[in-house]
């Protein structure tokens, strides 16, 4: 397998990866899907689902 295939594939799979992930955000807020993160102390969850997903979703564009 070529080099520069292989570095293609491994970056296709990370962009879907975050793709599907700032969808999940984004679009059907599912907050579950992040690590770390203490809920109680965010005052309008799907605000920040929408800002973190968009994030997620525009860093796949660039």
């Amino acid at each position: 397998m070529d080099t520069g295939f292989l570095i293609l594939l491994i970056s296709c799979l990370s962009g879907f990866i975050y793709l599907i992930i700032g969808y999940l955000l984004t679009f059907k807020q599912k907050a579950d899907v992040l690590n770390g993160i203490d809920f109680s102390r965010i005052a309008d969850l799907p605000a920040f689902c929408k800002y973190v997903g968009n994030s997620f979703l525009l860093s796949t564009v660039i």
